[in-house]
């Protein structure tokens, strides 16, 4: 899928702490293929590609524009790739409440977040 990551080693190191505490509230998952942050979350009725992101002020406009990158990627990938009769959704997941502007900025792209504290 995603092959490079342009994230630091901390943000990396503190994402996928983030995804594995995540992933413990989601007993069917698993990483991606390539990847120590973004996971599948398999259910009965669907299939979530999930990824999380740390609300880090200093590089939170860096991180919410690189993510929002992950999203459109995946979502290509997954209209364009997969032949399945299951729900395919993507879900980002932020550990904290984002400011009013991020919020409009994922509302007005059509994009699935919710709010998970570490």
């Amino acid at each position: 899928m995603i092959k490079e990551n342009y994230y630091t080693i901390y943000e990396n190191k503190r994402n996928a702490k983030y995804a594995a505490s995540l992933m413990h509230h989601y007993p069917h998952s698993l990483f991606l293929p390539d990847s120590r942050s973004d996971f599948i979350i398999r259910t009965p009725k669907e299939l979530i590609v999930a990824i999380p992101i740390i609300v880090n002020s200093n590089t939170f406009q860096a991180s919410l524009q690189y993510a929002i990158g992950h999203y459109f990627i995946y979502r290509s990938y997954l209209k364009n790739a997969l032949e399945t009769h299951e729900d395919i959704h993507l879900l980002m997941f932020f550990n904290q409440e984002l400011p009013a502007d991020a919020r409009y900025i994922l509302s007005d792209l059509n994009i699935q977040y919710q709010i998970m504290s570490e």
